[in-house]
């Protein structure tokens, strides 16, 4: 009983965290999975704040988010 309960708030949680990055996302959305298996939707607006934010809700530690960031911005594929 109380794992199908924790289970109803994790669904409701994720689903009201996916409808704000939507509503708050000024570009395409997708869905991507961390490494831990956490699955979110991530706003795809070209930002490296974005990337930042978004990476590390997803799980990834800090240097890998930099990192990916970084890359992705020096090859222009965020700003």
């Amino acid at each position: 009983m109380k794992l199908s309960i924790a289970c109803a708030f994790a669904i409701i949680a994720f689903t009201t965290m996916t409808s704000e990055v939507s509503a708050a996302c000024k570009g395409q959305t997708k869905t991507a999975t961390g490494p831990t298996g956490i699955t979110l939707e991530v706003c795809l607006d070209g930002s490296y704040a974005t990337c930042v934010r978004d990476s590390r809700r997803l799980g990834w530690r800090e240097e890998r988010v930099l990192a990916d960031c970084g890359r992705k911005r020096a090859e222009g594929r965020v700003k």
